[in-house]
């Protein structure tokens, strides 16, 4: 039997039409195919109804950054690698008509291969560290 909640292949939906109109009942299509008699007659009955067995497109959810979106964020980002995310999605706002969050940027710079990009530190010179521990050691005591 084929795992629960998997669509079947267009090939094993044309195989159980191809079988149903030899004559054969669903039981024995079932077993031949090791698909569920209910499948079996679900499939069926899509086929008599709409006249195929391919799959509906599904709606899903718009997406908020379309392509145009996708040029911008990247051209922003080529602009100074380095920039926090918050600046480049406050960035990204002002030029789109559709305000996105932080989340949002970041899965669009995943897709486009995009990764974190780390700032370097800056070295504190020896002069300056060594007035530091003498700072430090003043308020020590």
């Amino acid at each position: 039997m084929a795992p629960r909640g998997k669509d079947l292949s267009l090939e094993q939906k044309q195989t159980i039409i191809k079988l149903n109109e030899s004559g054969l009942s669903s039981r024995k299509i079932s077993e031949i195919i090791g698909i569920s008699p209910n499948s079996i007659q679900k499939v069926v009955r899509r086929n008599a109804e709409r006249g195929s067995v391919e799959n509906r497109e599904r709606p899903g959810r718009q997406r908020l950054v379309g392509e145009r979106g996708d040029r911008v964020l990247s051209r922003l980002v080529k602009k100074n690698r380095r920039q926090i995310l918050s600046d480049l999605t406050d960035k990204f706002n002002e030029s789109v008509p559709q305000k996105v969050s932080n989340r949002t940027v970041r899965r669009r710079l995943k897709e486009q291969k995009y990764q974190r990009c780390s700032v370097s530190k800056k070295i504190i010179s020896k002069p300056n560290r060594q007035n530091r521990v003498l700072w430090c050691r003043s308020k020590l005591g």
